[in-house]
């Protein structure tokens, strides 16, 4: 009798139920679906066989690989060819490998679409996978275009999940393995070595050409500065000396005599002091003059040797 009380309360149990945090429990009922989605917390059902509760974790993020298996080599099997090359669009056979990372989003439809929602997203990701191989060249495959590939991988991937009705999201596809079959991956690797050497020296250039630049336009802007100050100044000596000319020539106009003593004695008096010997012509026609007031000191310092002071000129 106690036994049979155990095995009971133990058939009782069967429909008690803990969903955990990140799951979602779905409730049937002789098959049919009575609850779509119950939040994580102890779930009441009808013992087993009559309700069946399937857990499925819903806030979980998993992972699916596409086409080459590590698992193969780790366990010492042959890979199979066929799981990860692809044709490109320029006819060339590369191997690939995906991780498809996506989180369920309709557990009822995750449950009930196959019986295998696994491997119908598997077989979506590796259609998708072959469909945007073929369309892209090598180059694009091993290098450049990875990053728009993949966005391509996960809206292609997406687009024939909700085709089959699985209820998921596909968040990312990343590309983990791009290669060449071993028969041809050193000239692969030639032409790879080539084009990283081809950026580098682009780069290099680049450098150089952000360097140079900027200190080539400040020298022309230097010396651009320079030429119109030499043009302003040359300008102003210019004016001014016209100036002075027009102001000479309207004086010596007024009094001609005058303004060409009066020119004399200025140039003297800027020549004079270059010069050690003072000539004087005493026969010009002209009563002499003392130059020696031309070579006169400041005042207060005594005259230049070898001339008089002021009223003492020599006699005729």
């Amino acid at each position: 009798m106690r036994i049979a009380a155990a095995i009971g309360i133990l058939w009782l149990l069967t429909g008690v139920t803990i969903v955990r945090p990140n799951e979602a429990a779905v409730v049937r009922r002789f098959g049919a679906v009575i609850q779509r989605r119950a939040e994580p917390g102890l779930l009441l059902a009808l013992p087993w066989p009559v309700d069946r509760v399937d857990r499925v974790p819903v806030r979980e993020q998993r992972r699916l690989t596409v086409g080459f298996e590590a698992g193969d080599v780790v366990l010492g099997r042959p890979a199979d060819p066929r799981q990860r090359e692809f044709l490109t669009g320029d006819q060339n056979l590369v191997y690939l490998q995906a991780v498809v990372q996506y989180t369920i989003r309709d557990p009822v439809a995750w449950l009930l679409a196959a019986r295998d929602p696994e491997g119908m997203l598997r077989r979506a990701a590796e259609s998708t996978l072959a469909a945007v191989a073929a369309g892209q060249p090598v180059d694009a495959l091993l290098t450049t275009g990875r990053l728009a590939l993949q966005e391509r991988l996960r809206v292609g991937t997406q687009e024939r999940a909700d085709r089959y009705g699985l209820g998921v999201d596909v968040n990312t596809v990343l590309l983990q393995e791009v290669a060449p079959p071993a028969e041809v991956a050193e000239a692969f690797k030639a032409v790879a070595s080539a084009r990283e050497d081809r950026n580098r020296i682009v780069n290099e250039a680049e450098a150089y050409r952000n360097d140079v630049v900027p200190r080539a336009r400040g020298e022309a802007e230097r010396l651009i500065q320079e030429a119109i100050a030499y043009r302003d100044r040359r300008i102003a000596t210019a004016r001014g000396d016209a100036r002075r000319f027009l102001q000479a020539y309207t004086a010596y106009r007024l009094a001609p005599g005058v303004t060409a003593t009066r020119l004399y004695l200025e140039t003297i008096e800027e020549l004079l002091p270059r010069w050690k010997t003072i000539v004087v012509d005493r026969h010009g026609g002209r009563a002499p003059v003392d130059l020696g007031i031309l070579r006169r000191t400041a005042p207060g310092r005594p005259a230049a040797p070898g001339t008089s002071p002021p009223g003492n000129a020599p006699a005729p």
